[in-house]
This record gives structure tokens, sequence and C-alpha cells, in this order.
């Protein structure tokens, strides 16, 4: 294997001496992939180190990203699954959402083990935002059902947060770069 990929890496014309990390995903085979090149990297570059993340650098990533953004106490997480389940199961919800803001797009579920993948969810919130809003006026204004559930709590108390939108933004955007990164 490592001579496939040093035989790639020179056709290729990629400068071997400036990679910094291998991705795996795998334990066995890839450890000592990842040591073959290492020594080979080390007796042809003194000055070449690989950086060790683990055995699969997308899950180190992706829970960094959970770590930072459960650091922020913001509890985006929990906005976003909550905009999803408010309206999961519950056909009479919607018809009132659709009915009270004239948008026929739900919240998309948010993936809670995939972090950098929530993008399209955090875009779609901010996207539907003017209508989260305008549902929650409408359920205040007893204009229709109070959902009366832990879902619709969390997500009222967001649209109180003047914030949110900046939040949902900079959520959006970290994860965007660290997707792109990781790719």
């Amino acid at each position: 294997m490592v001579k496939h990929f040093n035989t790639a890496v020179l056709e290729s014309r990629l400068p071997i001496r400036e990679i910094i990390q291998i991705s795996m995903d795998g334990p066995n085979v890839n450890w000592k992939f990842y040591n073959l090149v290492k020594e080979k990297l080390s007796e042809e570059f003194d000055d070449t180190k690989l950086i060790n993340i683990g055995s699969c650098g997308l899950h180190i990533i992706h829970n960094s990203f959970k770590s930072g953004a459960t650091a922020s106490g913001w509890d985006v997480s929990s906005l976003l699954s909550s905009l999803y389940y408010l309206f999961k199961d519950a056909p009479a919800r919607r018809e009132d959402y659709r009915r009270m803001t004239e948008n026929s797009f739900l919240p998309l579920k948010f993936c809670g083990h995939r972090w950098l993948e929530n993008v399209p969810v955090c875009e779609r919130a901010l996207a539907l935002w003017h209508s989260v809003e305008a549902f929650v006026a409408a359920v205040k204004e007893k204009k229709i059902a109070n959902p009366g559930n832990k879902s619709f709590a969390v997500v009222k108390e967001a649209t109180s947060d003047l914030l949110i939108k900046c939040k949902l933004c900079f959520f959006q955007c970290v994860a965007s770069v660290s997707y792109f990164i990781s790719n």
C-alpha cells in the first residue's frame, strides 16, 4: 500500500515533504500504513513530521466542533433539533404553520454525531427564521393551539434571543469552513 501511495504522490507531483496528516478510517491496517509513511518521511526529510489525530480524523473533527459549539453555551444544537421535532409527526401543527406563515418549507433534521454535516440544517433554520417567529407569535396571540411541548419551549425561548440569528450564522460559518478543511 505504501508503494502505491508513494507512486501516486510522485506522479501527481504533490510535494511529499509537506504532508502533515494522513486520514484513516479503520484501526489496524491504517496504523501500519501510517507508521510506514512516517518512517519513510523521517528517513528522507529530517524536518517533516506527521500530525497524529487518531485512527479516524473525521470523528476527531466532528467531536472537536461539537466541543466548541457546546462550550459557547448557545445551545444551537438544541434549537436545531427542537425546530425539527416541533413539526415532526404533527400534521395539524404543520398545517397551522403553513397557514400562519404561508411557508411550506420545514426545518431539516439535526445530526448529533456528524456535526459538520449540519450546515444545511442551519441554513434552512436561518431561511425559515421569520416564519418561525410568526408561528410563535401566532401561538402567543392564541390564533393557533400551543403545542405545549419541550420543542416549542426551546424554539419560543430562542425567538426572544436578539442574537440568535448571529449565533446561527456563526455556527454555520465555522461548520462550513471546518467541513471544507476536513474534506
